[in-house]
């Protein structure tokens, strides 16, 4: 019952033009502005657009698309930079639908397991985070799939691929991680992460449809500049 209400109210939650154009007497758009306020006071990631920076713009450009955004998570850069120094890094692609990307951001890519009931899009290749060095392979984890649930999932049309309500028609959200190279399991273009503290995401790569560019982070030139984006954005 309690998660029939949620879904409820999340289907009649304004969207945010609106609720700027509400008068403080709608209740609504008084609770809208809450909750909004919540989100933002209550996550621990900062979280920036790009420069325009020479390595920023390099990296726009092989992306194919300037709506980018920066993430870091402070919490837990420390232990990652201490791991790398041992086992070094590299970087991969993770592809989610829209809608995980709320949980996502709000803590970190987190291993799908049969008992934590993350797993979407089933596990060939065992539990871990999965990720891939390949724009295309990654692209296709974007659309949904099964609506959340467990039993009561259903299939979802292609429209629902966006968030309702949304201004922006974002239909493929991608983030580029930094993962330490140890204890990767990889199988061709898909790698898998079992420790969830090894993978760090770097960049949200946003598109209003399929990327349409085709891209392998697994290369000395693309690699130098995602690190020289990241450089340029943390100073």
């Amino acid at each position: 019952r309690a998660r029939d209400l949620m879904i409820q109210y999340i289907c009649d939650y304004p969207s945010l033009s609106s609720v700027e154009e509400e008068t403080e007497a709608c209740e609504a758009a008084l609770l809208a502005k809450k909750i909004q306020r919540w989100v933002m006071q209550t996550n621990a990631a900062n979280i920036a657009p790009l420069m325009h920076t020479p390595g920023c713009l390099q990296l726009s450009s092989k992306l194919g698309t300037s709506e980018i955004l920066f993430f870091a998570r402070p919490d837990q850069e420390a232990e990652f930079q201490e791991q790398k120094k041992t086992h070094g890094s590299c970087f991969a692609f993770h592809g989610s639908p829209i809608g995980n990307w709320h949980s996502i951001l709000r803590s970190r890519l987190v291993a799908g397991t049969p008992q934590n009931r993350l797993r979407i899009h089933g596990a060939a290749y065992g539990d871990g985070i999965y990720v891939s060095p390949a724009l295309s392979v990654s692209s296709g984890y974007c659309s949904v799939r099964y609506h959340s649930g467990g039993s009561s999932g259903k299939l979802r049309d292609g429209h629902d691929n966006t968030w309702m309500k949304s201004g922006q028609a974002l239909t493929n959200c991608i983030a580029i991680c930094e993962v330490l190279t140890t204890g990767i399991r990889k199988q061709s273009q898909i790698w898998v992460c079992p420790e969830e503290k090894n993978v760090l995401m770097r960049f949200l790569v946003l598109y209003r449809s399929q990327p349409t560019v085709t891209l392998s982070l697994d290369n000395a030139e693309v690699e130098e500049i995602v690190r020289q984006a990241i450089r340029e954005m943390s100073t």
